[in-house]
């Protein structure tokens, strides 16, 4: 890199740059790579709305001991 002064005719000089090995990813791997982030995250989803059911139940049956009067217990 070279400093030069306020009014010099140079400009900034910066190192080159290494260029980075060309990698070759055949169709067959990038369709494996697909098909592989599609059933994570199907399974993400199913898991998510599993659990989104279970609070429901809770929060149904929590809604209707507490309208019934009933004394909760919230630990369960």
């Amino acid at each position: 890199m070279t400093i030069a002064g306020v009014n010099s005719v140079l400009g900034p000089v910066y190192p080159p740059t290494v260029a980075r090995p060309a990698t070759v990813a055949s169709a067959t791997d990038v369709a494996q790579q697909v098909q592989q982030a599609k059933e994570l995250m199907l399974r993400t989803l199913e898991f998510a709305f599993y659990k989104q059911q279970d609070m429901n139940l809770k929060l149904v049956r929590i809604a209707g001991e507490l309208f019934q009067g009933k004394n909760l217990d919230v630990t369960v």
